[in-house]
């Protein structure tokens, strides 16, 4: 096996029957030498799956699922994978890290069980002899071929590099990806506006029912998770800035435990989103209802429609109310205008990349994100600023209008620091151990729920946290 460097020998005889060079397989040469990320994603899960987790190692477990999704997410960037495949294959690893973190064995054996038929397809022979070889190995020795699998993903990233497609061939593809979203949310605004006349409730197909929004709450973490990576070499932190960010959020944590601080730059740009976006609107909706206005309708259309909507469903809810009659469509009319502008909202709201909104909060979410972390990659550093455009886009979208498409109110919330965990509206990065024991360090991401008079009614995506333990006088 020619990744595997020789391990030296040891005085103890029974050392040698654990020498990784003693791994002698060649359906594992004939995997690590193909070309392919679905393969080396498929063999990692299968590693770690024969190896029980300590407390320690289960933080290993999730940083190294984060690097190997950073990977997957770094490939699709340099157009070695497709966006279908970056968006199977992380969501695959974070299912397993979750269900392997809260022991939920039936849906891991599950996934393990796919690892193990996905790698039989590039050539998996024996797996039986496979298996038991690697649950024979010990722990230092499956963290080699560990190492393997991520040099060779490196491998991919770096031969890319070096095939840079030509600048003519780029446009032309940026300008497909272009045509391909705005096919899409054409798509999404049709499917808004073809719902039944007289139910406000949302079919499966509809881009905004609950489904839909958690697998695009998904998607945000993901993104989120790529653009505030902290570790590695192309990445240079500013440990004052970060240290005193960590103190901001009244984390205990230190610069070095970059979990932390990757969660607390998450929940930064986040809410700087929000800041900017709440006053925006107050500003626009200020400046519209004090004629003369100095506007464009290029600048406020999308809070025109929210005003004109709000005064139609009102008028509608009167009418409704001072003209008797037995047809059913006055009684859900205001209901149903409110739902389809913010689905056509959710699906277009300010979808120019030159919209003075989201230049300008890309801009401060740059600068922010320099002020605490610089990217010495280049390549690296331009693909992150192209993609916080999408980002704070597709958070505006999500949180301003297609929650507010839903049927039932969607709320979101924040914890605080020295919160009790609550499993129920919680998901720990590092897993749960002892909860009595532990508190909310950060909180990187809201618990997004609908609820029905003041009560939570259904958890459609719970708060992404880092959990640490109380502190006893």
């Amino acid at each position: 096996m020619n990744d595997v460097v020789s391990v030296s020998h040891s005085s103890n005889t029974n050392d040698t029957m654990r020498q990784l060079e003693n791994f002698k397989n060649e359906d594992w040469d004939l995997l690590i030498s193909q070309n392919s990320c679905e393969v080396y994603v498929y063999l990692f899960i299968i590693l770690w799956d024969s190896t029980p987790l300590s407390p320690y190692k289960t933080r290993i477990f999730g940083d190294q699922i984060e690097r190997m999704g950073y990977l997957v997410v770094k490939l699709c960037k340099r157009k070695v994978i497709s966006f279908d495949e970056k968006e199977t294959i992380t969501l695959f690893l974070y299912d397993y890290k979750r269900h392997r973190i809260s022991k939920e064995w039936d849906k891991r054996n599950q996934l393990v069980k796919f690892s193990w038929s996905k790698i039989e397809s590039y050539g998996l022979n024996d797996q039986e002899n496979f298996q038991k070889q690697l649950e024979n190995l010990w722990s230092e020795d499956n963290i080699k071929l560990r190492d393997i699998i991520f040099g060779r993903m490196a491998r991919l990233i770096n031969r890319q590099k070096k095939n840079k497609v030509s600048d003519e061939l780029l446009e032309e593809i940026e300008s497909l990806k272009s045509q391909v979203i705005d096919l899409q949310k054409e798509s999404s605004q049709y499917q808004a506006a073809l719902g039944s006349l007289t139910s406000v409730n949302l079919n499966d197909e509809d881009p905004n029912n609950a489904v839909q929004i958690a697998r695009s709450i998904r998607t945000l973490q993901y993104s989120l998770a790529d653009l505030t990576m902290v570790k590695g070499s192309d990445y240079e932190i500013n440990q004052e800035k970060c240290a005193e960010l960590l103190r901001y959020y009244k984390c205990s944590a230190t610069t070095e435990e970059r979990l932390v601080l990757s969660g607390a730059i998450q929940r930064l740009i986040i809410e700087t989103i929000f800041e900017e976006t709440d006053g925006y609107f107050r500003e626009v909706e200020q400046r519209l209802n004090n004629p003369p206005s100095d506007c464009s309708v290029e600048d406020t259309i999308e809070v025109e429609l929210i005003i004109t909507s709000k005064r139609l469903a009102a008028a509608t809810e009167s009418f409704d109310r001072l003209r008797p009659g037995k047809d059913l469509m006055a009684s859900v009319a205001s209901t149903k205008i409110c739902q389809q502008i913010n689905a056509i909202l959710g699906s277009r709201a300010f979808s120019n990349d030159s919209n003075q909104l989201i230049t300008k909060i890309s801009k401060i979410i740059v600068e922010k994100l320099n002020h605490h972390r610089k990217i010495l990659d280049d390549e690296l550093k331009n693909d992150d600023e192209r993609d916080i455009v999408q980002l704070v886009r597709d958070i505006i979208q999500l949180f301003y209008f297609r929650f507010k498409a839903q049927p039932k109110m969607i709320e979101w919330k924040f914890y605080d620091n020295g919160d009790s965990v609550d499993p129920s509206f919680m998901q720990s990065l590092k897993g749960f151990r002892d909860l009595t024991k532990q508190k909310v360090e950060i909180c990187s991401f809201p618990a997004i729920f609908i609820s029905e008079d003041d009560k939570v009614k259904e958890v459609i995506s719970k708060a992404q946290i880092i959990a640490t333990y109380k502190d006893y006088l």
